[in-house]
Formats: C-alpha cells, sequence, structure tokens
C-alpha cells in the first residue's frame, strides 16, 4: 500500500504484460456506502482495463490470442499524497545534485555528489522545475544545511532519478504542488480530466504500458462484522486482479491446434515405463535400464532445461527427472509451452449463471472437479488412488445435489471449496489451470435477478443489502467497455499461471536472435530452428560458450556467413 508520509519507500503493484489500456476510472475518493454502521464503508472502483496480444506465430495471425488485463479496488487519487513544486533560480543555477540512497533516513553528513558519466558533478538549471518527496538537514562542511530529495518534472509529472539538493531559498523559489507517484496511465487519466465514472479513451488518447509498469497501490476496502455488538468495521488493503479473453478460439490455443513447437520445452513422464542409471560420463555414457518404474511420478511437468538431456553415440536421449534417475526419450511426451492442454490447462464452458449466490451448484463445478479427478490413477499408488476415490465420491454427490434450497447445507459447499483448495497432491496446480467460461458479475446492478436472492429476499439483513448494493454500484464497469458490454459470459484464467507459462523461455541462446541468421522461414522453419536454440543451450558449458564473450564471437562466426538452408540431419 502507499505511505503518504514516505511514499518513495512504497512499492506498487506492476503491470504483468504489455499492452495498451482500453478503459480505466479513475475516483477522486472513495465510495462512500451507507448501511447503519457508526461511519461509511469505503470500496474503491478505480480500475484499469489493458488489451494484450499474445503472438505464438508472429507470422500467424490466426494463432494469436487477445487478452484482457483488469486490475480493481486499486487506492483512488485521493491516496495519493501531493508535494511542492520549486523552480531553479539564477543562482540555484550550477547547485549541485547529491546521492540518494534507502540509509538516508539514519544519515547525518551530506550525501557524496552525484557525477555523470564523465566523472563531472550533476547540476541544477535554472528554470527547471523540481518535486520535493521528502526534507531533511544534513551536516556540510559541519552545520547543518537543509536539503530535500528531489525528482525532475518532465511532461507534467515527476520522473527519473531521486536526488538531494540544497533547499537555500535563494536556490529555489515556491511554484505550485502536483501529485506524486501516481503511474503514468493515471497521469494520462487525469489530463482527460474526467472522474468517478468509466471512461474508454478515444483513437487518438493512446495510453501503452509495459510489463513491470506501476499499476498503482492497494485500495482499502472497509468490511462490517454483523456478529460483534458493537459492530466492527475492520479494513483490509486489497486488489483484484484478473485475466479475460472473449477470443473465440481460446480452446484451439489451449489445444495448440497449429502446433507449434517453438518457446520452452517440457517433458511429461509417461506411466509405468521404466527408469535408468547412467553409466560413465561424458561421451562414452551408457544407459542400463533399472527394474523400477514410473507410478507416483506418472504425469510429472519438468522443464526440459531442467533434465540435463544427453545424447548418446547411438542418437538416443535420456533425461535426469532426480539424482542418479534417467529416462528413455520414447518414455516421455516432449512438449512445448503452447502444448497447453497437455500441460494440464483445460477449458470449461459453463452455462449462464442464474444465482451468484449459489456458483457451487452450478454444472461447470462438475467439470472442474472431473478435470482434477483425471490426475488420479489406482496405478500411480495407494495415494492417487484415495484422490480418485474421494474425487469420485464429490462427483456423485455434485451431480445428485438438490435443487437450490433457501437454506442450503454448507457443510457440502465448505467441502467443495475445499476440493478445489486443498494444497495437497499439486491440487493447487490444477486448479490454476483450470480455464473457466463464465458470466462476470462486473456487468451486475442490484436488480439484476441474479443478486435476488440477496436483493429480494426478506430475510436478508437490511446492512448486508446496503453493503453489497453500494459494492455492485462501485465498481460495475462491463456494461460500458465495448465489446465487453455486448458479453455476458467470458472466459477467466489464472493470471500468473497462464502468463508465467506464455512467457517466453530464458535460454542464452533464442529463436529471435537465431532468427536474424537465417531470417527466410520458408528454408528454415521456427520449429528447426528453436531446435538448434535448445541444442546449443544444453551444451553451453560442454562447448565452452560459457561467457558473454565466447557467445558473441560464436554467433559472430554464424552471422558473417550463414547457409542458405539449414537442416537438422539425424545420425
Amino acid at each position: 500500500m502507499l505511505n503518504q508520509d514516505t511514499p518513495e519507500k512504497s512499492v506498487p503493484l506492476q503491470f504483468m504484460m504489455d499492452g495498451e489500456v482500453v478503459a480505466w476510472r479513475v475516483n477522486r475518493d472513495y465510495a462512500a456506502i451507507e448501511c447503519y454502521q457508526e461511519r461509511p464503508l469505503r470500496q474503491s472502483g478505480t480500475f484499469v482495463l489493458v488489451k494484450s496480444v499474445y503472438k505464438p506465430d508472429e507470422q500467424d495471425e490466426s494463432s494469436w490470442l487477445t487478452l484482457y488485463q483488469l486490475y480493481m479496488h486499486i487506492a483512488p487519487l485521493s491516496e495519493f499524497p501531493k508535494r511542492p513544486l520549486y523552480r531553479v533560480t539564477q543562482k540555484g543555477h550550477g547547485v549541485r545534485m547529491r546521492k540518494h540512497s534507502r540509509h538516508d533516513d539514519s544519515r547525518e553528513i551530506v550525501p557524496d555528489v552525484l557525477a555523470n558519466k564523465h566523472g563531472h558533478a550533476r547540476t541544477l538549471m535554472q528554470g527547471e522545475t523540481l518535486t520535493v518527496l521528502q526534507q531533511k538537514s544534513f551536516l556540510l562542511e559541519q552545520r547543518p544545511e537543509p536539503f530535500a530529495l528531489m525528482q525532475r518534472l518532465q511532461d507534467g509529472k515527476p520522473a527519473g532519478d531521486l536526488f538531494w539538493v540544497s533547499m537555500r531559498p535563494e536556490y529555489l523559489e515556491p511554484d505550485g504542488e502536483c501529485y506524486v507517484y501516481l503511474p503514468d496511465w493515471m497521469h494520462s487519466a487525469l489530463n482527460h480530466g474526467v472522474f468517478d465514472d468509466v471512461v474508454v479513451p478515444p483513437v487518438p488518447l493512446k495510453v501503452t504500458v509495459k510489463a513491470g509498469d506501476p499499476v498503482g497501490f492497494l485500495g482499502a476496502q472497509d468490511l462490517a462484522d454483523e456478529d460483534n455488538y458493537p459492530q466492527i468495521i475492520t479494513t483490509d488493503y486489497k486488489a483484484h486482479i484478473e485475466l479475460l479473453s472473449l477470443d473465440e478460439h481460446v480452446p484451439d490455443v489451449v489445444a495448440n491446434v497449429k502446433g507449434i513447437k517453438t518457446g520452452k520445452q517440457f517433458i511429461k513422464l509417461k506411466l509405468k515405463r521404466p527408469l535408468y542409471l547412467r553409466n560413465g560420463e561424458d561421451e562414452e555414457s551408457t544407459f542400463e535400464q533399472m527394474s523400477a518404474i514410473t507410478r507416483a511420478d506418472a504425469g510429472k511437468i519438468i522443464p526440459r532445461d531442467a533434465t540435463y538431456p544427453f545424447t548418446d553415440k547411438n542418437g538416443i536421449t535420456y533425461f535426469q527427472i532426480r539424482p542418479h534417475t534417467w529416462m528413455h526419450q520414447d518414455d516421455v511426451e516432449q512438449l512445448s509451452q503452447h502444448d497447453l492442454a497437455e500441460l494440464n490447462f483445460h477449458c470449461i464452458e459453463a452455462e449462464h449463471t442464474t444465482d451468484f449466490t449459489r456458483t457451487l451448484d452450478e454444472r461447470w463445478l462438475i467439470d472442474a472437479l472431473k478435470s482434477i479427478r483425471s490426475h488420479f490413477d489406482s496405478e500411480k499408488g495407494p495415494a492417487s488412488a484415495q484422490a480418485k476415490m474421494f474425487y469420485d465420491s464429490l462427483i456423485h454427490n455434485a451431480e445428485n445435489r438438490r435443487p437450490p434450497d433457501p437454506y442450503p447445507d454448507k457443510s457440502q459447499d465448505e467441502l467443495l471449496f475445499g476440493a478445489l483448495h486443498t494444497n495437497q497432491m499439486n491440487i493447487p496446480e490444477y486448479a490454476r489451470r483450470l480455464i473457466v467460461k463464465h458470466d462476470s458479475d462486473w456487468h451486475s446492478t442490484r436488480e439484476d435477478t441474479r443478486w435476488s436472492s440477496v436483493f429480494k429476499a426478506r430475510d436478508e439483513s437490511p446492512v448486508v443489502q446496503l453493503a453489497n448494493g453500494g459494492f455492485l454500484d462501485a465498481t460495475r464497469w462491463m456494461d460500458k467497455v465495448p465489446p465487453f458490454a455486448s458479453q455476458r459470459s467470458v472466459w477467466h484464467f489464472h493470471p500468473l499461471e497462464f502468463l508465467e507459462m506464455l512467457k517466453p523461455g530464458g535460454g542464452k541462446i533464442t529463436l529471435p536472435m537465431l532468427r536474424k541468421i537465417w531470417t527466410n522461414s520458408r528454408k528454415v522453419s521456427d520449429e528447426v530452428l528453436q531446435q538448434v536454440a535448445d541444442e546449443l543451450n544444453d551444451n553451453l558449458e560442454r562447448c565452452h560458450l560459457n561467457t558473454e564473450v565466447r557467445l558473441y564471437h560464436f554467433m559472430l562466426r554464424f552471422i558473417r556467413k550463414p547457409g542458405v538452408i539449414f537442416q537438422l540431419l539425424k545420425t
């Protein structure tokens, strides 16, 4: 969260992916929800929506996937501090700038002078505008001197390095104030001038973001506890992040119908396959089959470069799945990061919601349980057999649940919820890799029939009705943002799990590097070049390409004289 007194120490949320801002709402302050409490409940409806396009094959637009990053409940404008601006006077021209560090709070002596790349002192220039973030006294020539931690003003916003500079009045004159630590997209919103409403920026106002750019800070949410008297209000600081898509071909992307094999590589262990012991070292190594076979390990997914692939003199590749244990290439599935279905991502299309408070009664939940159950098998051992029986029982109960009851059995709800959120047997990953298309409540108002169990029920607490109604009023946005306005049902991904799989691999030699050498994709396919990149990355140490200089000279030889056609020959 944002610390008003020392904002420079606050760490903002960061965008997960490059993209273009297509909608926002910047609230001047929190919504104040009146619901018979000692004070109104605060709720932030400030959000930003970013459109991103994932391009697994740059040359084939039909392989692209449009995604939307939603960051909701972030801090409104009132949470951001304002700081005074100062303009450098004629006497201030040439005053030296000094280094800033995180240890300055305990510093007594003035920090060292900042130097430019030529070793000369960096100095202020007459007429430039500076933002004061913090003021402090340091000893300069054994006398206290007023200093300020400052940042230059660029394009109307503080930007660039932080530095200390003398605050003598003859050097600096007051010049107004400005917000500090606003993210760039929020500066654009501020300049646009519309607050407390959803904004779809017009075409001339193109706001782009990069992965790692600041989104904003956590917003406050007040919650009333009705079980206590007098009632207690607690405050959480939070943000809600979603990764959404309206693309019709999400299932095709997950199934990798294009057969794209570039990018990060993985192996997936097959069931009841033999394990091998490696004898010898280097090129003379041989592999001896052991009596053990894969059981509990079956289905395990390992990054290819973590298995130290070794190709013997017969051209057979073996993968080390743990110390002293190897597997034959025919006993594993070799997958790319685009083989999402084989990497356990699973698409589920839910029916339209009839009651937002009873989503555990919906049929998609049975599909989710079946997806998790599919990873368990009695052939994998007793623990897996027990897990399969447990999920079979849950599925049976879920399929035979009675129609929604005014007084539902909460113990069954808790059991179902726990089955999707247990931290055992890799179930968290299986659950995170579910991709579900379902109705979104960002469309909703309190008149929506899907909320009637809250707003129409006579026995529902007025406090609950007012709090939930205020929440819906403060956070609704979808009905004002095309193309979401016409779509009730949206694909939902686990943001971190899905984007972690999409991000490019970290090998030193990459497909784009090799494509600069072999530019004609008709003569040298991406698949072939990715195989070359993988083979080179697997053998950098063996070939002594273990420094930047050696790798540079190696690549330079290819750039000078690449072959016209490049083929992988099997020996």
